[in-house]
């Protein structure tokens, strides 16, 4: 999944205005918004990748994970597809889906990487 903040109007909420990017949206309706995702939170990451750089294709079973991109342009690889993301996408990735960052551009692409532990 992936959502852009500019692709969705923003909202007033406990006194200042924000996006919803991820969470409450309908590919989480059977989720409650406490679960909708990362249920289990685990960790937060700030992630920098120099132009150029790409990291590897990997999963994580035991996790499922949200990219918040902040700075820059790449491409992400989902599964099977691989998408372009810029600054202001988020992408949530399943537990067990394979994923892996490229940033074949010029600058530096930023992202936050939210984490949770799958509940069992």
């Amino acid at each position: 999944v992936i959502r852009n903040w500019r692709d969705d109007p923003p909202r007033l909420s406990h006194g200042a205005f924000g996006w919803s990017i991820l969470a409450a949206k309908e590919q989480f309706r059977e989720r409650t918004y406490e679960q909708a995702p990362l249920e289990g939170f685990h960790g937060m990451t700030m992630h920098l990748m120099a132009a150029g750089r790409s990291e590897a294709v990997h999963a994580h079973a035991e996790k499922e994970q949200v990219y918040y991109f902040t700075e820059g342009r790449g491409r992400l690889v989902l599964g099977d597809e691989t998408v372009n993301v810029r600054d202001g996408d988020a992408a949530y990735i399943p537990p067990g889906t394979p994923h892996g960052l490229i940033n074949d551009g010029r600058e530096w692409i930023q992202h936050l990487i939210l984490s949770a532990l799958i509940q069992s």
